[in-house]
């Protein structure tokens, strides 16, 4: 008899498709600075670094590579034959300017005559007053330029031409051959991030391909995820009955119910049997875990503590700083769901963990200084 489950599919046909079919593998994005700190797309941090290597005179080393690779892409943006801005290595460089209309220009290179006004967008609609924008900058020759991610066909103003951050980063790199001998080590390493930031944000991980793959087999696909929420409710729900049933010697909390249960001593409340179960669904680890805690700050008379143990239960002692009470702790590895309960209640009530807690738990119970509240 077909097992049924959902969408009128059944494990056969699905044990079918993943057997017949290849998964695409997706290939994460290399990681970059900016991503760790969790600033990849921030539009005021990437004017500050540009407003950074703009500056001919930092320590970067890299004098005019920057603005002089500015000026060759608006020249062949605008199809003019000279660029009727030059900057010579006096130029400002402002961020957050002010507007007369209390607008805020993100980045505006300008000398005495030249100006080239940008705004830089990365995930944000472009819905700012250029025109405000143009007139508060008052110089002989200017030219607006919106930096994006996207290309953006009209920017709804005349004197502002669309340069895609991709465009910019890509002709310095291209430059930049011509000025390795000057730039600092580091600075350089900090502007190969960024060009890596620019392409992380600029690409997607998602090929056609894979996209293509996923339409085709969307119903099969949110089959088996449906099935693995059901599995994995269902292993949960096994775990917590059996925590509940070591009621009658623990205070069972199931506060973190999809990762952990917490058993508390009735003997000594600040004394924990953590019941770790989040890397049970991980296709490597495929454990759970027995963890014993001390709340309230109890670790640091517990390690005066003279406990009689035995080598294995001796091995489950941290031995490094006891960090956030954690005392001792014992993984189990997993390798059959079927029995799941079983080996969760065995593990429980009879490994080592288990045995260092009780004993535990009988000195702390019994010594008046620590006595159970």
């Amino acid at each position: 008899m077909k097992t049924k489950y959902s969408n009128n599919m059944d494990l056969n046909e699905l044990q079918e498709f993943l057997q017949t079919s290849e998964i695409p593998e997706i290939k994460s994005k290399p990681k970059t600075f900016l991503g760790i700190a969790k600033q990849p797309h921030y539009e005021n941090v990437l004017s500050n670094i540009y407003a950074f290597y703009f500056n001919v005179n930092e320590v970067h080393g890299l004098k005019d590579l920057f603005i002089s690779t500015f000026l060759e892409v608006i020249k062949e943006k605008t199809k003019e034959s000279e660029s009727s801005i030059i900057f010579n290595n006096n130029f400002s460089i402002k961020t957050e300017y002010y507007t007369v209309n209390k607008g805020r220009i993100d980045l505006l290179l300008y000398d005495e005559v030249n100006a080239i006004i940008i705004e830089n967008k990365v995930y944000h609609f472009l819905g700012n007053d250029l025109i405000d924008y143009w007139d508060s900058i008052k110089v002989e020759d200017k030219i607006g330029v919106v930096l994006s991610l996207k290309i953006i066909p009209n920017t709804g103003h005349e004197h502002f031409i669309n340069i895609t951050h991709m465009e910019f980063l890509e002709s310095v790199m291209i430059n930049l051959n011509g000025y390795r001998k000057e730039v600092s080590p580091k600075y350089l390493i900090f502007l190969e991030d960024l060009y890596q930031n620019i392409i992380n944000l600029s690409t997607s991980v998602m090929e056609k391909k894979d996209l293509e793959f996923y339409k085709k087999n969307q119903q099969k696909i949110n089959a088996l995820k449906a099935f693995e929420l059901n599995v994995r409710s269902s292993i949960i729900g096994e775990i917590e009955n059996v925590c509940e049933s070591f009621s009658e010697n623990f205070s069972v909390d199931k506060k973190g119910s999809n990762s952990f249960c917490f058993l508390h001593s009735k003997k000594y409340n600040n004394l924990v049997l953590l019941v770790l179960f989040k890397d049970l669904f991980d296709p490597i680890e495929s454990c759970f875990e027995l963890k014993i805690k001390l709340l309230n700050n109890q670790i640091d008379q517990v390690l005066t503590l003279d406990i009689d143990l035995t080598d294995e239960e001796r091995d489950t002692i941290y031995k490094d700083e006891k960090t956030w009470g954690n005392y001792a702790s014992q993984k189990f590895k997993v390798d059959d769901f079927t029995n799941i309960g079983d080996i969760v209640a065995g593990e429980i009530q009879n490994s080592h963990t288990r045995n260092v807690f009780s004993k535990l738990e009988n000195i702390l119970s019994k010594d008046p200084t620590t006595a159970a509240k």
